[in-house]
């Protein structure tokens, strides 16, 4: 059974001594692009990059194709679409981050590619956009949802399907992978049923090793915290109840100071998630359960340390019933630090970034009242605390 709250001052007064911000102060909201549909691009649904002052991401739909884009915005909120997805064959509805290597952002689309099983891809900021790789399905995987990581020069990713057929009702329960930037491919690893299956969110690399969530599967079906090296051992550090721990970790790890961080969509106290923290050796400990008033439900994103706090977004809930972003204190106090609305945007989708003490996120729907029928296309913005 996972220890409810119990030495929470302990696990995250670590932060505290890596953060160089000072203590927190009272918060700025702002909206720093509402997209307007159209070649611009529309709901973004996934996590933004900061590179050399500008933020980089991309938008599920949209564009002059109408397949999604890749997009920059710069400090005054102006955005630029690097490239726009448009003859399927070049790849449709990218979910994923964009991820920067040496001068080159770097992605993947969930549909689309030659066998319209998904594509990885690259884009320069001058947006020269390049195919690297179509998944053909099942054995190499199909449809990622996640974006890539670096390490020692080699990106990883993980699909949401393809693989071992035991799992999704036969569509199979992803296939962690490589890819050099030249595209070289290389499967790392098949997920099971027993290691979890249905990963959307980033690995994160950590000490050699790539840490990932799953969605289901598990000991007890409700999703896995798993490592996997790069030559293809894996091993499950965590299986999730669907209970008081948690259920259905859907967004990426955290690390601080020998510790992991995460939240769940669903279970806890009152079925609304978690936030919770996990020892390398497989000790989970509750932070806070969500839904159980206007503290919101369904955290859907990847928890960020700032002046002694986490912070992150909840995709639905708050006074407006729209999401919210909040923190959590190191006594396991959690705070929303603002409620979202149509005006601003709703239902942030990704975890946010820390850039120079702001935070940045993107909201899936809400911002502008003229696109997409009313109901809004998306915006990106920051937080001040």
């Amino acid at each position: 059974m996972p220890r409810i709250r119990s030495s929470v001052a302990v696990i995250l007064s670590a932060i505290v001594a890596l953060q160089m911000c000072g203590a927190a102060s009272a918060g700025t909201f702002k909206v720093v692009h509402a997209f307007h549909g159209g070649a611009e691009g529309s709901n973004p649904a996934a996590p933004l990059t900061s590179i050399d002052g500008k933020l980089y991401a991309t938008t599920l739909y949209g564009g002059s194709g109408g397949n999604g884009t890749a997009y920059a915005i710069d400090k005054k909120g102006g955005a630029h679409t690097l490239y726009s997805f448009g003859d399927f064959a070049d790849g449709a509805d990218p979910f994923s981050t964009l991820t920067e290597l040496d001068g080159v952002l770097y992605g993947t689309t969930s549909s689309g590619g030659a066998n319209s099983q998904g594509t990885i891809f690259s884009v320069t900021p001058a947006g020269e956009h390049k195919v690297l790789y179509s998944f053909v399905g099942p054995d190499d995987g199909r449809f990622p949802l996640s974006g890539l990581v670096a390490m020692d020069g080699v990106l990883y990713g993980v699909t949401a399907a393809g693989g071992d057929s035991s799992c999704n009702g036969g569509s199979g329960c992803g296939v962690v992978y490589s890819i050099t930037p030249d595209g070289t491919f290389h499967t790392v690893y098949r997920l099971s049923d027993a290691s979890g299956w249905y990963a959307s969110a980033n690995l994160l690399p950590v000490g050699g090793k790539l840490y990932g969530t799953a969605e289901n599967g598990g000991a007890h079906g409700a999703g896995t915290v798993f490592s996997v090296t790069p030559k293809g051992k894996l091993k499950v550090l965590y299986s999730f109840s669907g209970g008081a721990d948690g259920g259905a970790p859907v967004a990426s790890l955290t690390h601080v100071n020998g510790t992991f961080y995460g939240t769940t969509l669903f279970g806890g106290d009152y079925s609304g998630g978690v936030a919770f923290s996990l020892s390398r050796s497989g000790v989970e400990t509750v932070l806070h359960s969500f839904g159980s008033g206007s503290d919101g439900y369904q955290p859907e994103s990847s928890l960020i340390p700032l002046n002694g706090k986490f912070y992150g977004t909840t995709n639905s809930g708050g006074t407006a019933f729209g999401g919210t972003i909040f923190s959590i204190d190191s006594s396991g106090q959690e705070t929303v630090e603002t409620s979202l609305d149509k005006s601003v945007g709703i239902f942030p989708r990704s975890g946010m970034i820390e850039h120079k003490g702001v935070l940045y996120g993107v909201t899936y729907v809400g911002g502008d009242p003229n696109c997409n029928n009313g109901g809004g296309c998306g915006t990106v913005f920051s937080y001040t605390p």
